[in-house]
């Protein structure tokens, strides 16, 4: 869409001095076209994906880091982590997060408010990521979903 109306512009004068049924169809084979490119590169790209990802395979194994702690850390040993976090109410907000429910939901039900339940999963998350990763993981970065 945004290429057709890039080609209209550049034809305004053009395309100004056509009636709309001309400038109507002259837009849609213009979009037309430019969606059938797209698809023929698209293709492309496909049948082409299977040799790079062999190249990018490849590669990952020459440059493959070690595991993090964390990163080999199994069901149970997470779910044992999670048992350990505390004071129980970053245990219980952490466990209703992962059911799925929203901030709002959970403050209803643990009685506190949103903001408090955000700071209860910042606090349980990064009590997980040291219970999990060792020292070194209290001093990664803050960022996470």
């Amino acid at each position: 869409m945004q290429e057709t109306l890039e080609r209209a512009y550049r034809h305004f004068d053009k395309l100004m001095a056509e009636n709309a049924g001309a400038v109507s169809v002259w837009l849609s084979t213009t979009m037309s076209n430019r969606f059938l490119d797209h698809c023929r590169r698209r293709r492309t790209e496909v049948l082409g994906a299977p040799m790079l990802r062999l190249v990018q395979d490849l590669d990952a194994e020459v440059e493959a880091a070690p595991q993090e702690r964390w990163e080999r850390v199994s069901r149970d040993e997470f779910q044992q982590a999670i048992d350990q976090l505390r004071p129980p109410h970053l245990r219980d907000a952490y466990r209703l997060h992962v059911a799925g429910l929203r901030y709002r939901a959970i403050a209803q039900q643990l009685r506190s408010t949103e903001g408090t339940v955000g700071r209860w999963l910042t606090e349980a998350r990064q009590a997980l990521r040291e219970l999990l990763g060792g020292k070194d993981a209290s001093h990664e970065g803050m960022a996470e979903s």
